[in-house]
């Protein structure tokens, strides 16, 4: 794709170091344009940005879940032209930013952005594009970030320097920060996938079919069950949206599975999910039932759904899969040692820290 056909809005992002780097600040209207441009970068490291690449394609693919008009897909590039940080913040979620090893640089673009977002006149950083509508946005959103989702110190660093940068703007509103969550992402290989200890002949391993009613309204259970274990402090979504934005588009693709006992096959007792990303697929909601826990369910989920997406959908799609993604909660031992049981790798612990707002006294 050239330049001149892709649509963006961009800025000088406005320097707040000591030092000589300038970069350049590119927001996507369109979430292809925002892929096609950035996925290349994203991809020099899948597992770290498993989460950044699977967002973007949400946006594609489920458009009405990520409205236009709260979103900012970002590109920060230097002079040259040359992609340094992809961020993508999708409101109410939070900042998302790719991983990249040169941290120092990372710093400084991310004091440069917060400097951007608590701006008040953008004319003198102006490149090109449609400005009215990126800046009532900043304007909206931007002066009240509601947090960050990534590396460790990283997370922690950006958090303080935007609080101390707004409350120089607004000395009289509060700030409470909240640390949600730690997490763990994994990456998982064939080579890598561990056999399994016994051979689990009174289980059975399917994938969902969307013409099963019964079927699927035992997954948005399931799914329903999930998200309230995990999430259990944040609002909860409708059957509905899980329908609409979750499984149908991931059930569609064969990608959603579910496992039964054979002499109770009415029932599901286990649950995981995956969505594809360039040879790859990042892996979501895996669960067994409370009754079933401590008994290998979990294990065996995982080990069948690894070889369906690694091995049986490339022989009959003839497209390559080489690994699978996923992300652990750190405070679930549970989960940690069914995923390094079956063989996932660590390769990036993030932490998620969460801003909320308190009205002037």
């Amino acid at each position: 794709m050239s330049q001149l056909s892709i649509r963006t809005t961009s800025y000088h992002l406005p320097n707040l170091n000591d030092d000589e780097q300038s970069f350049k600040l590119q927001l996507f209207s369109s979430a292809e344009q925002f892929w096609d441009y950035t996925s290349s970068y994203l991809m020099e490291f899948p597992a770290e940005n498993n989460l950044v690449l699977g967002i973007i394609k949400s946006c594609i693919e489920t458009p009405n879940r990520f409205s236009s008009d709260k979103r900012f897909l970002m590109s920060i590039e230097d002079l040259e032209g040359n992609i340094q940080m992809v961020i993508v913040w999708t409101i109410p979620f939070l900042i998302l930013t790719s991983y990249s090893k040169e941290m120092e640089k990372r710093r400084v673009i991310l004091k440069s952005l917060i400097g951007f977002f608590l701006r008040n006149d953008y004319e003198t950083l102006r490149i090109e594009g449609e400005f009215k509508a990126v800046e009532e946005m900043i304007s909206t959103y931007g002066r009240k970030c509601n947090g960050i989702l990534s590396d460790d110190e990283e997370s922690e660093w950006f958090i303080q320097e935007y609080c101390k940068e707004r409350e120089l703007l607004y000395p009289n509103q509060k700030l409470n920060v909240i640390r949600n969550i730690g997490m763990t992402t994994y990456r998982l290989s064939l080579q890598d996938l561990t056999p399994l200890k016994r051979d689990y002949q009174d289980l059975e391993f399917h994938i969902l079919d969307l013409h099963e009613t019964n079927r699927v309204e035992e997954y948005l259970d399931r799914l329903q069950e999930f998200y309230k274990t995990v999430f259990p402090e944040k609002e909860q979504n409708s059957r509905e949206y899980i329908m609409e934005f979750i499984l149908s588009r991931t059930a569609s693709r064969q990608n959603a599975y579910y496992c039964i006992r054979k002499e109770n096959p009415s029932k599901m007792i286990a649950i995981s999910m995956a969505n594809p990303l360039p040879q790859s697929a990042r892996v979501s909601c895996v669960m067994s039932i409370p009754d079933e826990r401590g008994k290998g369910i979990g294990s065996y989920i995982v080990h069948q759904m690894a070889k369906d997406l690694l091995v049986e959908k490339p022989k009959l799609t003839g497209e390559p899969c080489q690994c699978l993604f996923l992300f652990a909660d750190l405070s679930n031992p549970s989960a940690i040692h069914l995923y390094e049981g079956a063989g996932f790798k660590g390769v990036r612990n993030v932490c998620e820290l969460e801003i909320k707002y308190q009205d002037e006294e």
